[in-house]
């Protein structure tokens, strides 16, 4: 079964509505790019998730502390329920190396009218200790990523929010060809300071081109 993709209107800037998902459609999918297979979240997931979460609280907007507690009523309340819903606010995947779950992340804070999402990812902390295997396993997130939302999906943009600091971070969003759209000032406390937020963008129309 495949998504329910409006018809497009007409001119370059006409955008019509997502109609949305076939219920069931995305939770029995796999994708298998290269070395990787991504796949939706489950429960047997969340222990890992959480301990990611918490070891590399410094990049998110989590500021406290998550128990598995925590982790099983999101994904009763909130991921599990969205696998049935026609536009869910979130598609999110595991990425696995082998049987070895190296990352996860997906779209996030989905707006089916507009047909945009926000980017969300975060690499096992082992992984994002290196600099190089960080960066290839998010090129490898990002190229993926992509192509679901703007080639399966039908999106027209994704976008992503990423604290000043993270410099490697916003290098990689960059090369990808994500562009820098503008600043909050000040927006997020982390570590005793204050730091400005990045938010950078990708259109369906600039990905095809490139």
């Amino acid at each position: 079964m495949s998504p329910k993709v409006a018809t497009a209107a007409e001119g370059p800037d006409a955008l019509t509505p997502h109609e949305g998902l076939q219920p069931g459609w995305f939770s029995g999918r796999s994708w298998v790019p290269g070395d990787r297979t991504y796949r939706p979240i489950d429960e047997s997931d969340l222990p890992e998730l959480m301990r990611w979460r918490n070891e590399q609280q410094v990049v998110l907007r989590q500021q406290e502390e998550l128990t598995l507690a925590h982790q099983r009523r999101w994904f009763t309340d909130v991921v599990e329920p969205s696998y049935q819903q026609i536009r869910p606010r979130s598609l999110q995947v595991i990425a696995l190396n082998g049987a070895t779950r190296v990352s996860y992340g997906g779209l996030t804070n989905i707006e089916w009218v507009s047909r945009r999402a926000e980017l969300s990812f975060l690499a096992a902390t082992e992984l994002a200790q290196s600099f190089e295997r960080y960066a290839a396993e998010l090129q490898r997130f990002l190229a993926w990523t992509a192509a679901f939302a703007f080639g399966e999906l039908g999106f027209n943009r994704i976008f992503t929010e990423t604290w000043d600091f993270r410099d490697k971070h916003i290098e990689i969003l960059e090369g990808f060809g994500f562009v820098l759209e503008g600043r909050l000032r000040h927006h997020v406390a982390k570590g005793g300071r204050a730091h400005d937020a990045l938010l950078h963008g990708l259109l369906a129309k600039d990905w095809r081109s490139a």
